[in-house]
């Protein structure tokens, strides 16, 4: 049997992330909500991450250094999530490590293929 997928999905706002993560527990997921790269540690270290959405920008923090950070020492797939969605600001999300790239808004079908 295999294990339920376990995403972590780093935002800041606060909607977003309870909306996202409500839409992931729906289609069967377990769905782990963090707003700060502390909590996303923190869940790192409590047991498996299978996939990390994460936010580009979050307040105060920055996805892309969070992703570089997070490459360094993991190999769980990222996906950035972000409302800039032009050229230069994908290829950075790929530089720093990213799996891939959704725009905001997007639609929550995509995010599950």
């Amino acid at each position: 049997m295999a294990a339920i997928p376990r995403i972590l999905v780093v935002d800041d706002d606060a909607d977003v992330r309870q909306m996202t993560t409500q839409f992931l527990r729906q289609h069967g997921t377990i769905a782990l909500p963090a707003a700060t790269e502390a909590e996303v540690r923190k869940h790192l270290d409590a047991g498996r991450v299978d996939l990390i959405l994460l936010d580009v920008m979050l307040g105060d923090e920055n996805g892309l250094e969070i992703c570089r950070h997070l490459r360094a020492e993991q190999d769980v797939p990222i996906i950035m999530v972000s409302a800039l969605s032009a050229d230069h600001q994908r290829m950075a999300g790929y530089e720093v490590g990213a799996d891939d790239y959704i725009a905001k808004p997007f639609n929550p079908e995509l995010l599950l293929a």
